[in-house]
């Protein structure tokens, strides 16, 4: 009985413990945006560009694009955001990354608190005959 608790005590710390980790992850993040970050490409519609010949390449451009409430939005980025917007879209993926594990291990301790309040019953069920 008491190898059952003990074990069920590490369980519980190392679960804690990598909870912590990873709250403290996301608590250092300061900023982030949703949305999927990549180059598109368009013809700007002047004649005499190398883009209205139609085997050429259209110009390229970066975009973030998100929904918010249903609604679809996507915004051209200035060369000189790129690398912010990046590694805005960056934190965004790792809060959700975090946000994720740390469901899972909620889920994990629920299961494991069940386990051992079952196991602590029937084994304390065993000390009074009466009760087995």
């Amino acid at each position: 009985m008491l190898y059952c608790v003990q074990m069920a005590r590490n369980n519980f710390k190392n679960i804690q413990k990598e909870i912590s980790t990873l709250l403290n992850q996301i608590s250092n993040l300061s900023s982030m945006l949703r949305g999927s970050y990549g180059v598109a490409y368009r013809r700007c519609g002047k004649p005499n560009c190398k883009c209205a010949v139609e085997d050429s390449k259209a110009h390229p451009f970066f975009r973030l694009s998100w929904t918010d409430q249903g609604k679809q939005y996507t915004r051209t980025i200035p060369d000189d955001d790129q690398d912010w917007i990046k590694s805005q879209v960056e934190n965004h993926k790792l809060f959700r990354k975090n946000k994720r594990k740390i469901m899972s291990l909620q889920k994990k301790l629920s299961d494991e608190l069940t386990i051992l309040e079952q196991k602590m019953i029937k084994e304390t069920r065993k000390e009074r005959e009466y009760l087995c």
